[in-house]
């Protein structure tokens, strides 16, 4: 059996940017996904355990406009990387640029959301305003 690691089989690296959560902007009503519910809150509280235990795993994506950081995609795992940092737990997140236009930018968060499925109700929501 031949000992085989991970760099013998990838294909490329992944370099992302890294930068401090709370300097990323989350536009008011620009996420479909309702971070506020019960469902959600626990879904946030898993995440930082599981950040707090292995790490970010998944780059959040944002858009450099003005010099500021937006949020595109994975404010959940946004939300948990801030919840660790009020605990004192400085956790940067590394981060990678999204391009194109708000409808290209909503329909691949539509389809990214794998670990918290959009509820019907926020999946219809986000289909009408791709409408």
């Amino acid at each position: 059996m031949v000992n085989l690691r991970l760099n013998d089989l990838a294909h490329g690296r992944l370099d992302a940017d890294k930068l401090d959560p709370r300097d990323i902007i989350i536009r008011p009503g620009f996420n479909f996904r309702d971070t506020s519910s019960e469902t959600a809150q626990k879904h946030i509280d898993w995440l930082a355990d599981s950040i707090r235990d292995i790490g970010v795993q998944e780059p959040i994506r944002v858009e450099f406009t003005g010099g500021k950081a937006y949020l595109i995609n994975g404010e959940c795992r946004l939300l948990a990387l801030r919840k660790l940092w009020d605990e004192g737990l400085e956790i940067y997140v590394p981060t990678m640029q999204s391009k194109g236009d708000e409808a290209e930018i909503l329909a691949k968060s539509m389809i990214a959301n794998g670990a918290l499925p959009p509820t019907k109700m926020e999946f219809g929501s986000a289909a009408a305003r791709l409408l």
